[in-house]
C-alpha cells in the first residue's frame, strides 16, 4: 500500500500523522488511532493563575506549524491566549470589548481556525464547540506557554486546550495530548521530550466531555 493511501487511512481513523514518509510510523499511527479511547477529559484553567508551562522552551523556526485543539466558549472582555511567547512574535489570542469579540494574531503568525483563515480583528471569537487552530510561524520565536502569553493574569486563557502539536518540515516533532487526568499536573509528550505542567494545578480543573 502506498504511503499516501496509508496516511489517508490514518486521518480517516481520527489519528495524527507522525511522518507521512515512514511506513512503519504510519502503521503505528493507524494502530494508535483505532486502539486509543475517545477523549473523555479536558482541563479548564481558571483564567487567573493557571496556565500550561512547557518543561523547556521550544525554539520555533520560520515555517514551523503549531496545531492547538481547544474547547471554545464565550470570551469576556479580557485577552485570552491560546498560545504565545513573551516577545509577541508568535501567537493567537481572543480579545473582547463591549462591541466585539474577535480573534487576533501577533505579527509573526498566520493561522486558520477550523480550516478557515483568521483575519486579525475581524474573525469572530469562537462560541461553544471544539476548535482547531493551525498556526504558521513567519519568523523564529520562543514558545514557553500554552494558554498564556506570559504570567500576566490578563493574558491567560480559561478555555480548555486538549491537544498540542509542533510540526517541522511535515514531521511531528512534539505532541502533548493534555487529556490524561491520571497524569495530573504534568502531561507527558507522546512525541518529543517537551512536556507541559499546569502552574497552580488543582484536580478540579478536569471536566468530562
Amino acid at each position: 500500500m502506498r504511503n499516501d493511501l496509508l496516511a489517508d487511512i490514518v486521518t480517516a481513523s481520527g489519528g495524527t500523522i507522525t511522518d507521512r514518509n515512514n511506513r512503519n510510523l504510519l502503521l503505528k499511527d493507524w494502530l494508535d488511532a483505532v486502539q486509543s479511547p475517545a477523549i473523555s477529559y479536558v482541563a479548564r484553567p481558571d483564567g487567573e493563575t493557571q496556565r500550561w508551562q512547557l518543561s523547556e522552551p521550544i525554539q520555533t523556526e520560520t515555517g514551523d506549524v503549531i496545531e492547538i485543539s481547544f474547547v471554545g466558549g464565550v470570551v469576556d472582555d479580557r485577552t485570552r491566549y491560546i498560545f504565545g511567547e513573551p516577545t509577541f512574535q508568535f501567537g493567537v489570542f481572543f480579545t473582547g470589548d463591549s462591541s466585539s469579540k474577535v480573534v487576533e494574531l501577533s505579527a509573526g503568525t498566520e493561522a486558520t481556525l477550523n480550516g478557515q483563515p483568521i483575519l486579525s480583528g475581524t474573525t469572530p471569537a469562537p462560541e461553544i464547540g471544539s476548535y482547531n487552530v493551525v498556526a504558521t510561524a513567519l519568523s523564529d520565536a520562543t514558545l514557553s506557554f500554552l494558554g498564556a502569553r506570559n504570567v500576566s493574569s490578563s493574558q491567560i486563557t480559561m478555555l480548555p486546550i486538549y491537544g498540542f502539536r509542533l510540526i517541522r518540515g511535515g514531521v511531528v516533532i512534539n505532541e502533548i495530548p493534555l487529556t490524561n487526568k491520571a497524569q495530573g499536573a504534568t502531561q507527558l509528550a507522546t512525541v518529543g521530550s517537551v512536556n507541559a505542567t499546569m502552574i497552580n494545578y488543582s484536580e478540579d480543573v478536569w471536566e468530562q466531555v
